[in-house]
């Protein structure tokens, strides 16, 4: 899942300032990285907010729903620094509840600061650890 900004040359529905400075839209979409497929899009104001809990629930509910039922038994969401907040990861905590069903998900940026990916075969500082928090039994 990933919102993006739109640009809109006129006045359209909901376009409004974003904080970029431009005016324009700032949907969230969902897109399946198995087939390329766009599963879910939510047009929203250019003055949305980048981690709002509520959009990235209900894009990723939606999203869910458009994978074919025999495919959602074990899935891995990804989202990136914006979406990463307490209320979408215990949303999603919520799903491997459910008797042979397993969701995991990666939620922030890589070890790279900031939007820099690290090259091939690049490997962490030492002393790096990756962090996981399992939820209480």
């Amino acid at each position: 899942m990933d919102a993006s900004l739109v640009i809109a040359h006129s006045d359209k529905q909901l376009a409004t300032g974003t904080y970029k400075g431009t005016f324009g839209h700032h949907p969230l979409e969902a897109w399946c990285d198995n087939t390329g497929e766009s599963l879910a899009l939510k047009l929203r104001k250019g003055s949305a907010g980048s981690n709002t809990a509520v959009d990235h629930i209900e894009v990723l509910t939606e999203a869910i729903a458009q994978i074919p039922a025999r495919y959602r038994r074990d899935l891995l969401i990804t989202v990136d620094g914006a979406g990463a907040s307490h209320g979408l990861v215990e949303h999603i905590s919520t799903r491997n509840d459910r008797p042979g069903y397993r969701v995991h998900y990666s939620i922030g940026w890589s070890w790279a600061l900031g939007n820099v990916r690290p090259s091939p075969g690049s490997r962490p500082e030492p002393g790096h650890r990756v962090g996981h928090r399992r939820p209480a039994a």
